[in-house]
């Protein structure tokens, strides 16, 4: 008999029944071990094993987000309590919420508003009581499909919500067999290891048999996450078209971040409303003086107020990473061999991807903290349309539609503003445009640059419909990571 059968046969011979966890406790196997010696002894007929079953209940990414909110009906209802609402205006969530409360009879259309019909109240829609109860006590789903019957069979319909059952060993018990079994231990082999196959033992012992029907624990096997996958199909994208990546530093001097780029030392984004500003170091020495002294003119000369290094010098958590790309251009001035090239016929274009600090408040499509990707194409010649023909390929590669719309950022003339289509809404993902003549023209005046700064969540949010918020994506939920599946 193999030892680990004879381990358990002797635990159940003293105690004759027992728990999964009383004989993993009391012989020091495996969970995985003991399942498979059980389902051995009893196949000998030597233990029985009582078996029972439970329900668990799941959420889709969707159900989860009304879980924690309201149902789009809930909502809508809510609305149409306070205010009159046009049927032409509804958003792609509101107008779920239309189909359900008009399925349940609760509204009506009269010349094109929606009207709450008399004794409607909000309470009636009893599917977003449930699902919130399922959400808070899952221990207790079958209390409350019992108690919900219709409301709960409605959230299964809509695939808000599915159930999973689950066989478990509720006892293992001795058989007559099994008490007057007489135990002998056999060296059979079950796990190969460096010893045995050096020694040859394995040529003249038995092996353990496996049966590969017993059930076992998942196996959670390691994972990258969605944004991780993503961040490297954007870098592939760059690549692919003969980009090159650099990088930069996160803590940066003021300069890099504002001055370098044409931003006035008044400019309301440099407030604290906007800008994480440090204490420690509180500044930055600024090392190349001739750069300093050059930015300092073009301020001066553009904006005619007086400039200050001590503002220049403050230390600040990047916010955005078009600092790593003012960094490169201002060290073109002395790179000869790389200006050589770039008077060439072939453009440098170079890449960024990396993270971003803003004092924003946190909502579906804002963080505080998040990845943008920065892009250049320094070159002679170019134009707006070699930047909007290299963008769109860009996001082509990675199935994103965008759009372009004119709009002011203080580094760039022309500039637009790059957007992506959301479940029916176009937001902003960032800005684009041509580097103004200012900044360039202090490294040479033969060259332009093509530029954008795009961020990374919010096209991760089009190109995965199913993920709500980008607040998702830096949650602690294991659960989320290893169920989600990366397109």
């Amino acid at each position: 008999m193999h030892k680990y059968l004879a381990s358990i046969l002797k635990l159940l011979q003293k105690e004759k029944k027992a728990s999964i966890e009383k004989i993993v406790e009391e012989t020091g196997l495996s969970k995985d071990a003991v399942i498979w010696a059980i389902s051995e002894l009893e196949s000998k007929g030597l233990v029985s094993i009582k078996k029972g079953s439970s329900e668990s209940i799941y959420f889709s990414e969707e159900g989860k987000s009304y879980a924690e909110g309201k149902l789009p009906e809930e909502e809508l209802l809510e609305r149409i309590s306070k205010e009159n609402v046009k049927v032409s205006e509804l958003s792609p969530k509101e107008r779920i919420g239309l189909q359900w409360l008009k399925a349940k009879g609760l509204v009506d259309i009269k010349e094109g508003f929606l009207i709450k019909k008399e004794n409607t109240k909000d309470a009636e829609i009893e599917e977003g009581k449930v699902l919130r109860l399922l959400f808070s006590k899952p221990e207790d789903i079958s209390i409350i499909r019992s108690n919900y019957k219709d409301a709960f069979e409605n959230l299964l319909k809509r695939k808000l919500i599915s159930i999973k059952s689950k066989e478990y060993i509720e006892s293992v018990e001795i058989t007559k067999s099994g008490e007057s079994e007489k135990i002998e231990d056999s060296e059979e082999i079950g796990e190969l290891s460096k010893e045995i196959i050096e020694s040859s033992i394995w040529k003249k012992a038995s092996f353990k048999k496996y049966d590969i029907k017993i059930p076992v624990a998942a196996a959670i096997g390691a994972k990258r996450h969605p944004l991780r996958s993503f961040i490297d199909e954007i870098k592939n994208a760059y690549l692919s078209m003969g980009f090159k990546e650099i990088s930069g530093p996160i803590i940066e001097p003021s300069f890099w971040v504002f001055d370098s780029l044409f931003v006035p030392q008044d400019h309301p984004a440099r407030e604290m409303q906007d800008t994480f500003y440090l204490k420690n170091p509180g500044k930055i020495n600024l090392k190349d003086k001739k750069i300093v002294g050059k930015v300092k003119a073009m301020h001066e000369k553009a904006w005619h107020i007086n400039w200050y290094e001590e503002i220049a010098e403050q230390a600040v958590l990047r916010t955005h990473t078009t600092s790593v790309s003012a960094r490169f251009i201002y060290a073109l001035k002395n790179n000869l061999k790389e200006m050589n090239k770039i008077s060439g016929v072939t453009p440098l274009m170079l890449f960024s991807i990396g993270r971003v600090f803003r004092n924003e408040s946190i909502d579906y499509k804002h963080l505080a903290e998040f990845y943008q990707t920065d892009g250049i194409i320094i070159g002679t010649g170019l134009t707006l349309s070699n930047l909007f023909y290299i963008l769109k390929k860009i996001y082509q590669k990675i199935g994103i539609e965008i759009r372009f719309k004119p709009s002011y950022f203080p580094f760039v003339e022309p500039g637009v503003e790059v957007d992506i289509l959301h479940n029916g809404e176009w937001f902003e993902l960032g800005g684009a445009g041509m580097i103004r003549k200012e900044i360039t023209d202090i490294v040479s005046k033969k060259i332009n640059v093509l530029a954008w700064g795009l961020g990374v969540e919010r096209a991760l949010m089009v190109k995965d419909p199913s993920i709500k918020s980008i607040t998702e994506l830096f949650n602690s939920n294991l659960g989320w990571i290893r169920n989600k599946v990366i397109l």
